[in-house]
């Protein structure tokens, strides 16, 4: 009896945490839960696969306000990636010096590690694209690296982010 119960529940966490969608506790502008769709052969990218992606992924050419915001956009890049086959993840980022979080991506890249990308990031001079690569550490300025351009300075200090895949 004690056998057939641990392979209940061998079968029970299999299928609970390799399950497709992700419904997260974040909710987006209008109030719904933030849901990820992960594509089970979606693969981690090459730098320049990543790069070339979010050239042509054109989330971050919806206009960022009341009704899409940050958390929005990365659930949209997130899902526009693993449609495309490209793993990817959704973060949520804590702020010092602000009551509100924010939201990002990250990607696993094969040749240079775990990568943040901001797709909100405004553009000083790329007005047709907003990704910005993200330099995330806790207890530094939230910085953003110029993917295709330069871009803005964020002046809040990272208190904590979470990686949901």
């Amino acid at each position: 009896m004690v056998g057939l119960m641990i392979l209940i529940l061998q079968i029970y966490f299999t299928i609970s945490f390799s399950l497709p969608i992700h419904v997260l506790n974040i909710a987006g502008a209008d109030g719904s839960r933030i849901v990820l769709h992960n594509n089970m052969s979606a693969k981690d990218p090459s730098y320049e696969e990543l790069k070339a992606f979010l050239k042509a992924d054109l989330t971050d050419s919806i206009p960022y306000n009341d009704s899409f915001v940050c958390s929005d956009c990365a659930e949209v890049v997130h899902n526009n990636a693993e449609a495309a086959g490209i793993r990817a993840a959704f973060v949520s980022v804590d702020f010092y010096e602000r009551d509100k979080g924010h939201a990002c991506n990250a990607f696993n890249t094969t040749d240079r590690g775990l990568i943040f990308v901001d797709c909100t990031a405004p553009s000083l001079y790329d007005l047709e694209n907003n990704d910005a690569i993200v330099i995330m550490k806790t207890g530094e300025i939230y910085k953003l690296e110029g993917l295709f351009g330069s871009h803005k300075f964020f002046d809040s200090t990272v208190k904590r982010y979470k990686i949901y895949w």
